[in-house]
């Protein structure tokens, strides 16, 4: 990636048209690089496709700027395993949840890969099984309509932890002894 990715602020963005949305939080810059002309195209093709369009769909934008968490000034060295078991995991969501976990504040990242967080799975042996990697699109998809994780590179297929979750997970890494 170039230039910075962390930024002071997000912004977000939601567009329903007819039956095609699309949902964005993150940097201005990939907002105007890679999700406006998206939007573009998806309007382009909702208008072409009279059965997308749905009855009295209007055009719907929201946008609103955050202010981007901040991490817990705590340094977290937990591993996949440990944070899946503080959290008392029993679901592949949960299991992909912790491995974001790990990510985010032991290796500090702020986005990361479908690949990133499988390795990450894979890191907490007694949680995961082999069907994940096979379930992983549809885990994904899940945890994104639930709003704990946000794609926030379509074209990279790059994911982050929404701030609600990353809040609820700062307090499950304060009680790990």
């Amino acid at each position: 990636m170039e230039g910075s990715d962390i930024v002071e602020g997000k912004t977000r963005l939601r567009v329903k048209l007819g039956a095609a949305e699309i949902e964005y939080e993150g940097g201005a810059a990939t907002l105007e690089k890679v999700i406006m002309p998206t939007v573009a195209r998806m309007i382009d093709m909702v208008e072409s496709h009279a059965d997308l369009q749905g009855p009295h769909a209007p055009i719907q934008i929201e946008q609103s700027k955050t202010p981007a968490p901040q991490l817990a000034s705590n340094s977290y060295d937990h591993s996949s395993n440990t944070i899946a078991v503080s959290m008392n995991a029993s679901s592949a969501s949960e299991l992909t949840i912790a491995a974001c976990a790990h990510l985010v504040f032991v290796k500090k990242k702020e986005r990361f890969s479908r690949k990133e967080m499988l390795n990450e799975m894979r890191g907490a042996p007694s949680f995961f099984n082999s069907n994940m990697p096979g379930n992983h699109t549809k885990t994904l998809a899940t945890l994104v309509d639930n709003r704990r994780l946000h794609l926030v590179d379509a074209q990279n297929m790059l994911f982050a932890l929404s701030n609600d979750e990353r809040r609820n997970l700062e307090q499950v890494l304060a009680q790990i002894k």
